[in-house]
């Protein structure tokens, strides 16, 4: 087979593989995080968070119109594709890149050596572990990294072509990718270094004053594209110059705004390249000049996806983020202002968000910061991820080499998957082979061509280590961030099949002259690496990337509007509460009547101005009283709307007498309705040194819309998702009554008996107890938890966490009727196996503090088989943390797990067990100190007495009792006077056990020994 056609075959082959893969492992329906705005914005052609995406938008739309399978499927298939693309783009580009020293191909042992080992390391980038976290969902990174993947590709064929006429071509059409790109993500605008260094040293004589001007020229080329093209130019184009200023107020504004006379300049820059270009070409100047012009002018088109922004934005669909509908409106848009203005190199550690505080306690300086969090833990560690392995799913989970050594203790890593059911997977490990494999391939690169080396070393260390460094990220972050460095790892992953490629040279070279070929020799150790980097990557990576069958985005999404009354507003605070929301509500049509209030976004005025006034699909306008003339101001406007200091207040909002009526007949209440509580700021910054409190933006608008929706005559239900913070209540909580994964404002406030929120049961019970075959669009009762019961579903940490959600419905729902007058025990002991059944323990395991609730729920539900088997839970997971000191960190001080491991023991009525403890690690641990000593040898007593009431020993037990007594003796404290109370109960019931009788006069018996 001749070698194109053999290039043609192996390269398909690695695209089927990977795309297989892909398909295989790919999520079914929508996603958390930003997957659900970002296929709410494909489907209607909507403005997602900036700085957008308009060409994945319009991209994406293409697939959302096939007619078949789930939308947010459809939409997760662009990853799909453009991921399995991007590992074909590498698979050439790794070709490419060898041929520059290797120039044999047509017998069979070299293709081997091209071909094969070029497989291996793109199929090695394919099952790595960030690059296949991004293939699976309709994030935009998968497509970022196509554009780079392209960036590479062409790049490599210029180097091939350089000398032929028309090579330009790829140059010029890499300048029209990279603008494409950043309708896409920023990654692809990292590779300018590279290309400029390729460029240079195909063309140009290395010296070292040529490598200084090559430098300056990747520096300037990075510029002219961002902020030049990005930010700048659009910029002059709304007339306003790009540079800023501080105003008399201490804003940041430009130092010329809205005039025409920089609107001209970017128009006569843009005319001034064209007239440079043909000026270059007329002069017979170097034709560098001309190629340069015309790069800024492709990449200046491929920009100009943007344009989709201005023109949906003007349509006002209902995902409008910024509203960026006309020039300056799409700068503020581009440049993410809305997020803040963070340093890009110093200082290090800038923020002073009260979350950000250990980063100043924990590290001695910005340098020791920037390495150890920012370089170490923030880019290195992904790295050793995807080639080393990882050691398990929570949220900074580490890598590194100790999960390469075969005798590592897998004990010491359990804690990095605690409270999971996932012991078969973490810690996923690849022995390192991938990585080393990777490391030799950057030496043998450099070896045999340090030219290509240097420039795609300094491609992975500005996509790796350099873009970590101007991120310039906090600790800690609300998120792992390792999608972020997947174009440093393709450029590894390259190295990885060059590393294979090395130790087969090396082979040739002392295999070349042996009788009847090498080829044995070669194919045995080219199946090595197959097996020891892509099978060894896809096998133990697989469980942990597979999505399929993952439905808990969808069906938390629709739990939560459908726990809303009709034509409710809802108030949501972060993205994985708010954007799988808007995907069923503009996707999938799920209650479009429900209006959702972001208090995250409720902190910026387009959006507060969106909520008063536009309506989406229909629903009614949100209640707002906060004038127009505000929202128009500036956010940083002395006379807009902006976080203000105080106190907390007290306040009195009138509600009409019908309304307060309708949900009591408590005469004072409907005499006065109203709602009266503290309205309480909801964050606390420090000014001067001197912590101060705050109504937030949005603390102002949660109070602004209660407020103004009672005056209109409590037309619409209000309700928080039950995932939004206590200080988003504003002080309402007294008045807060739970309905299914909502808290709903009621107009009379509420406790039940147990002291918690009040609880709609009727709902709680519609919602929970019956489950419905498919999701419905209009208001229906029934939640959804498809899947949830599959042994062979994998959820990870974070997403897990949104399953004690569901669980706290059902404990809620159960305390609840347990605490009702009667109590209703059947109902409440339906409700808990209804929990185990849709979310069984042993698949999702509960901590072992919530377990102990449910036991105690069981047993005053009467339900001696939920007791035991719940019971046997509690008991292993405390035993696990007693044992386990990798654990101690998932201790909860309030409710130690020895204490809870007592507990169970005494409702197993396992008293040996307990009293063995007590002696053992209790009366040890309370030496020093006499009052703590005293309860614990009280409480051995109890044990006593009770395991002697099990066994029928009435005279031992009541023995114990006087023992008890006598060593409480005299004393008058509280403990000791319920001690006393409580052993004197015991005594009168074994007493009459017994038949003794005590006239009026007569004293309970002291000596001990009478009852013998």
């Amino acid at each position: 087979m001749n070698s194109k056609m053999t290039n043609r075959l192996v390269g398909g082959i690695v695209f089927l593989i990977s795309f297989t893969q892909f398909s295989l492992t790919v999520q079914p329906s929508v996603p958390f995080w930003d997957c659900g705005e970002f296929s709410a914005a494909v489907s209607h052609q909507q403005v997602p968070h900036p700085p957008g995406a308009p060409l994945f938008i319009m991209a994406a739309r293409i697939f959302h119109l096939i007619p078949v399978g789930d939308p947010g499927w459809r939409v997760n298939m662009v990853s799909v594709l453009a991921s399995a693309l991007s590992v074909l783009l590498l698979y050439l580009t790794s070709v490419e890149v060898i041929r520059a020293w290797r120039k044999k191909e047509n017998a069979p042992i070299d293709q081997l050596l091209l071909y094969g080992t070029a497989a291996i390391g793109a199929l090695s980038l394919s099952f790595s572990d960030s690059f296949w976290f991004n293939g699976v969902e309709s994030e935009v990174y998968a497509s970022g990294s196509l554009c780079s993947g392209m960036v590479l590709f062409l790049l490599m064929r210029w180097w091939h072509n350089a000398d032929q006429k028309g090579n330009e071509r790829y140059l010029l059409l890499i300048a029209y990718v990279i603008g494409l790109s950043t309708g896409v993500h920023l990654l692809a605008i990292l590779a300018v270094f590279t290309v400029v260094m390729v460029v240079y040293f195909r063309k140009y004589e290395v010296n070292t004053k040529s490598f200084l001007g090559m430098m300056a020229a990747g520096l300037v080329a990075f510029l002219i594209v961002y902020p030049g093209v990005v930010i700048w130019f659009p910029t002059m184009l709304a007339g306003d110059f790009p540079l800023k200023m501080t105003d008399a107020d201490g804003r940041k504004v430009h130092m010329i705004e809205d005039s025409i006379g920089v609107t001209v300049a970017a128009v006569l820059l843009v005319l001034g390249i064209i007239y440079f270009i043909w000026w270059t070409r007329k002069e017979k100047k170097n034709p560098l000049w001309s190629i340069s012009g015309l790069a800024i002018l492709c990449m200046i088109g491929g920009y100009f996806t943007y344009g989709q922004v201005l023109v949906r934005s003007n349509g006002r669909p209902p995902l409008n983020e910024n509203a960026p509908n006309n020039l300056p409106s799409l700068i503020s848009y581009l440049s993410r202002e809305q997020y803040g203005d963070n340093p890009m190199i110093s200082p290090r550690r800038y923020s002073n968000d009260p979350m950000h505080r250990a980063t100043y306690q924990n590290y001695k300086s910005d340098g020791e910061f920037m390495w150890k969090y920012q370089i170490d833990h923030m880019f290195l560690r992904y790295w050793f991820w995807s080639y080393i392995g990882r050691a398990g799913d929570r949220q900074d989970a580490p890598a590194g080499a100790k999960l390469a050594v075969i005798p590592d203790k897998k004990a010491d890593l359990e804690k990095w998957w605690y409270g999971s059911s996932y012991d078969n997977i973490f810690p996923v490990r690849f022995w390192g082979i991938p990585f080393l494999l990777g490391m030799f391939g950057m030496y043998w690169h450099f070896k045999r061509d340090w030219k290509l080396g240097l420039a795609f070393l300094a491609g992975f260390l500005v996509m790796g280590v350099v873009a970590a460094f101007v991120q310039n990220q906090q600790d800690p972050q609300p998120r792992e961030r390792d999608y972020f460095y997947v174009g440093a790892f393709a450029i590894f992953s390259m190295w990885v099949g060059i590393g294979v490629l090395g130790i087969l040279e090396i082979m040739e070279e002392k295999f070349k002259d042996r009788v009847g070929g090498w080829m044995a020799p070669a194919a045995a150790v080219f199946a090595i690496g197959v097996i020891g980097v892509d099978f060894n990557m896809g096998y133990n990576g697989w469980k942990m990337h597979d999505r399929s069958g993952n439905y808990l985005a969808w069906d938390y999404s629709y739990n939560i509007l459908q726990s809303c009354d009709k034509d409710a507003i809802l108030f949501t605070y972060g993205d994985n509460d708010t954007f799988p929301l808007w995907y069923l509500q503009d996707v999938a049509g799920v209650r479009r009547d429900v209006r959702i209030v972001n208090l995250s976004l409720g902190q910026t005025h387009w959006y507060i101005k969106q909520l008063k006034h536009e309506q989406p699909w229909g629903a009614a306008e949100v209640p707002i009283s906060i004038g127009d003339d505000q929202l128009e101001k500036d956010e940083e406007d002395p006379n807009g709307l902006y976080p203000k200091p105080g106190e907390a207040k007290a306040v009195v909002i009138p509600i009409p007498a019908d309304t307060v009526r309708a949900y009591t007949k408590d005469s004072s209440l409907i005499a006065k309705p109203a709602l009266r509580f503290n309205y309480t700021p909801g964050a606390t910054y420090t000014i001067q040194g001197k912590p101060t409190k705050f109504f937030r933006v949005n603390d102002q608008l949660v109070y602004d819309i209660v407020k103004t929706n009672a005056e209109q005559g409590w037309k619409r239900p209000i309700c928080w998702s039950v995932t939004v913070a206590p200080d988003a209540y504003v002080g309402m909580n007294n008045y807060l009554s739970m309905q299914g994964m909502v808290l709903k404002l009621m107009p009379v406030p509420g406790r039940n008996a147990g002291g918690g929120e009040t609880i709609n049961y009727a709902a709680m019970e519609a919602q929970l107890m019956h489950v419905p075959d498919h999701g419905y669009t209009e208001p229906h009762q029934g939640f959804l938890f498809r899947n949830l019961d599959n042994p062979h579903l994998y959820i990870d940490n974070v997403h897990r966490g949104y399953l004690t959600n569901f669980r706290e419905a059902f404990l809620a729902t159960a305390r609840g009727l347990i605490y009702e007058d009667p109590p209703r025990t059947q109902e409440a002991d339906a409700t808990l196996n209804m929990m185990e059944k849709r979310l069984p323990h042993e698949l999702f395991p509960m901590q072992y503090f919530l377990l102990t609730e449910v036991v105690s729920l069981y047993q005053m539900a009467g339900d001696t088989a939920g007791v035991n088997k719940f019971s046997d839970f509690a008991i292993k997971a405390s035993e696990d943390l007693i044992n386990k000191p990798g654990y101690k960190e998932f201790r909860e001080q309030r409710n130690p797990p020895e204490q809870v491991l007592l507990q169970m023991y005494e409702i197993r009525e396992e008293y040996d067990k307990g009293i063995a403890m007590l002696n053992n690690t209790f009366l040890p641990a309370m030496q020093g100190n006499a009052s703590q000593l005293k309860l614990v040898k009280e409480k051995i007593s109890e044990l006593l007495i009770k395991k002697y009431q099990k066994e029928g020993k009435f005279k031992e037990a009541l023995g114990e009792v006087d023992k008890a007594m006598l060593m409480i003796g005299t004393a008058t404290d509280q403990n000791s006077v319920q001690s006393k109370q409580n052993f004197e109960m015991m005594r009168q019931s074994l007493e009459a056990k017994l038949g003794i009788q005590h006239t009026d006069s007569a004293a309970p018996p002291k000596d001990t020994a009478a009852h013998m």
